[in-house]
């Protein structure tokens, strides 16, 4: 078993790290393009849905995120913007 040699906001960085690079480039690529999109959604919206409001992002926010998209984007496409937010969640330790 690996040896507790850092302290708390060493292991998070660690944790941070490990997660970070657990995507493939593509992968990253794809879920960047998604969350993205839906910062600028946010940030469109009147009024602007505040920072403290995206992460962690309610249900009624993504389904609404989801909706507008539907019809600009294939299925495909928006289930990987759901899954980018949903990874940037995890990275971050957001529910």
């Amino acid at each position: 078993m690996p040896q507790d040699d850092g302290s708390a906001a060493e292991q998070v960085r660690r944790i941070h790290g490990v997660l970070s690079h657990s995507w493939a480039p593509s992968t990253q690529s794809t879920y960047g393009a998604g969350l993205l999109a839906f910062h600028l959604f946010c940030d469109r919206k009147e009024p602007p849905v505040p920072e403290s409001l995206r992460g962690p992002a309610s249900e009624a926010l993504l389904l609404e995120f989801i909706s507008v998209c539907a019809g600009s984007y294939s299925g495909s496409t928006l289930k990987n913007y759901y899954f980018g937010i949903k990874a940037w969640h995890t990275l971050h330790g957001l529910a």
